[in-house]
């Protein structure tokens, strides 16, 4: 008798090889270009909205920092999205995500999808055939 028999422990399943995980779907890939898309835009108009309160309004109440900041996370939530159209820097796209969890309500919603969609199997298979094809091609 095995080891495993003896304790009653199931016996290791065998590793996925690169052609048994999951297909990409077209929802995979609509949806994830719906989230870089709105990534983009949210990004780009809390970029544009700040950068204007700070530089043309000159609103100045508090430090230089407060109202950088805003800006920051805007810039980092464009690129997010840019990443995300080009199925890029996974890791980056959730980090930002969970960052924008802080902004209540509209960046929760946002952060938390966005998290939800990167974390699908198919988009992540997305991200693996991405850099998989770029590998191959370099």
């Amino acid at each position: 008798m095995s080891q495993h028999e003896l304790v009653n422990i199931p016996p290791e399943p065998p590793l996925l090889s690169y052609q048994q995980h999951p297909k990409v779907s077209a929802d995979d890939r609509l949806t994830a270009k719906l989230v870089g898309k709105i990534n983009l835009v949210f990004g780009a108009m809390m970029f544009i909205t700040f950068l204007v309160v700070d530089l043309v309004v000159g609103v100045r109440q508090r430090s230089e920092v407060v109202f950088a900041l805003p800006a920051l996370w805007g810039a980092l939530m464009f690129l997010s999205g840019i990443a995300i159209l080009r199925q890029r820097f996974w890791f980056f796209s959730l980090l930002v995500a969970g960052f924008t969890l802080i902004g209540f309500p509209v960046g929760t919603t946002l952060g938390g999808y966005t998290i939800y969609v990167l974390c699908w199997p198919g988009v992540r298979q997305l991200y693996t055939e991405k850099a998989l094809g770029s590998a191959v091609n370099t």
